[in-house]
């Protein structure tokens, strides 16, 4: 027997993903990659980040500015190594900011780290700047500064 599905939930599943849908269908995805150097060395982590790719080339970002992690969380319930954390970390250029967003899975045990971010926030220039995409570490400096590149896509 096939089961139907009621109008209202049709007419609201609707409702709510043509804006998704919609939203910047007219700008074109564009590549970037964002470098951050992360300092630990005082409070929350922060530091400069330089970023390049055809999303800096139009504008859709500036090419450097600061960073400054605004929330963290540890989702961790497992004791073999593996952790699980939310981290958005706050990108100020001169003419705005916004802030992404970093779901982390961790094993050191293992050796690897995946991380998916996207743009959650933004405000001036960058009031309605999408995009999404991965990141990852490439170790520490020195114990206090570790470099973290996010690879992806901007709208």
């Amino acid at each position: 027997m096939r089961k139907l599905i009621p109008m209202s939930v049709v007419a609201t599943l609707l409702l709510v993903a043509l804006p998704i849908v919609s939203a910047g269908a007219g700008t074109p995805w564009m590549e970037v990659e964002m470098v951050v150097e992360i300092h630990y060395d005082a409070g929350d982590p922060y530091g400069p980040f330089e970023a390049e790719g055809p999303a800096v080339d139009a504008g859709l970002i500036c090419a450097s500015g600061e960073t400054l992690d605004i929330y963290s969380r540890d989702h961790t319930r497992n004791e073999e190594g593996l952790s699980r954390f939310t981290v958005i970390k706050r990108f100020t250029c001169s003419d705005g900011t916004f802030d992404v967003r970093s779901n982390i899975i961790n094993n050191q045990i293992r050796g690897f780290e995946l991380v998916f971010w996207r743009v959650v926030d933004g405000t001036g220039a960058y009031e309605d700047l999408r995009g999404n995409g991965t990141a990852f570490g490439m170790g520490t400096i020195d114990p206090n500064v570790s470099i973290e590149t996010f690879n992806g896509r901007l709208r």
